[in-house]
């Protein structure tokens, strides 16, 4: 027999109280999640937000960046294009219009007449431009480059490429001239019809002939072209040289100088080194009577050196003389008995002026 269970209690009904306060509770909790996940969702809304005005504000700028690139690069192209036609139209004042920095020493060639000369003897042409390639600065701004260009000076044709710089809102040309060695040395020179002193010479890109003023001096080279002012590449050679007719009138005028000599009525005339004697102390010459005979043609292949520092040119000559004359000797006339002597005649011709100067030493 089983010992006696105690009764079991009746179950007692929730207090209402306290289950109004688990859910309650429970609603709090969950307005809690809900405002937690609403915050989290509303702050990756903003991000995402954020980050998609950040992305279409970076593309744009991206594209306003692309479209100043692409304005600024087809006004550094216009610039050198501009450049070239005003080359090619012989408006020198319009191509320096272009220059970075205007040339203001050693100019005299950068002139219209200049260019008309140029391009009557080879036409300078603009080809094909490339799309300029501009570099953007620190500071964001495109502000130097580069533009190749196809040039064509007579049949030479060249792609030059063209440094350009911003200067303000134009583009510019860092070199539209180069500096073109002439020479130091010799007489004046003629460029394409300009005349100017030896030296160097800001030219434009084109075709020059160079000759000298002088007609008794003359060039080894008498022209030459470029297309591209940073690199020229020009092989003109400044050497002057006598010229043909140089030649010519320094041999005529040493022959004259020469003959003017032997027609002397003196012993020893002055600046005549290549004839003249001394005479016994008893003997006394009668000076209306001297003849100096040239016996020999002392230009027959004359040699002559040019020095362009000092325009001159020189040789020596044999001269070979005869004097005849009466004298009195002892008191007694006779006459001198002839005698042929053959001197050097040391000659400098003097040609700075255009017209040959004879001088003997």
């Amino acid at each position: 027999m089983n010992p006696q269970q105690p009764p079991k209690q009746p179950k007692q009904p929730a207090d209402p109280k306290r289950k109004k306060i688990l859910i309650g509770a429970g609603a709090a909790v969950l307005a809690l999640i809900l405002i937690i996940g609403g915050v989290v969702l509303w702050n990756d809304y903003q991000t995402k937000q954020e980050q998609a005005r950040a992305a279409e504000a970076a593309r744009v700028a991206e594209e306003n960046r692309r479209n100043e690139e692409k304005k600024q690069s087809e006004a550094a192209t216009g610039a050198v294009q501009t450049f070239l036609q005003a080359l090619a139209d012989s408006d020198a004042e319009k191509a320096l219009g272009y220059a970075k920095e205007k040339p203001t020493e050693n100019a005299q060639l950068l002139t219209r007449d200049v260019l008309i000369e140029a391009n009557k003897r080879a036409a300078l042409k603009v080809g094909k431009l490339e799309p300029a390639r501009v570099t953007e600065n620190s500071q964001g701004e495109w502000d130097t480059g580069k533009v190749p260009a196809t040039v064509t000076v007579g049949d030479k044709e060249q792609t030059v490429e063209f440094a350009v710089s911003r200067v303000g809102a134009d583009w510019k040309l860092d070199k539209p001239t180069a500096k073109i060695d002439l020479g130091l040395d010799g007489p004046e020179r003629l460029v394409n019809g300009a005349k100017v002193p030896p030296g160097s010479y800001e030219m434009f890109p084109g075709s020059y002939s160079v000759t000298s003023t002088n007609p008794l001096i003359s060039f080894t080279s008498t022209e030459f072209a470029f297309t591209d002012p940073a690199n020229p590449g020009v092989s003109w050679e400044a050497d002057a040289v006598l010229s043909e007719e140089g030649t010519k009138q320094a041999s005529a005028a040493t022959r004259a100088a020469i003959d003017a000599c032997m027609s002397k009525r003196e012993l020893n005339p002055p600046d005549c080194p290549f004839i003249g004697g001394r005479v016994e102390s008893n003997v006394q010459l009668d000076n209306s009577t001297i003849r100096w005979n040239l016996k020999n043609d002392p230009m027959a292949g004359v040699n002559w050196r040019f020095s362009d520092s000092t325009m001159t040119a020189t040789t020596s000559v044999p001269v070979a003389s005869e004097l005849q004359a009466s004298a009195t000797v002892s008191g007694r006339r006779g006459n001198i008995i002839p005698e042929t002597r053959t001197r050097t005649a040391y000659v400098t011709v003097k040609l700075a002026d255009g017209k040959p100067a004879v001088v003997f030493s």
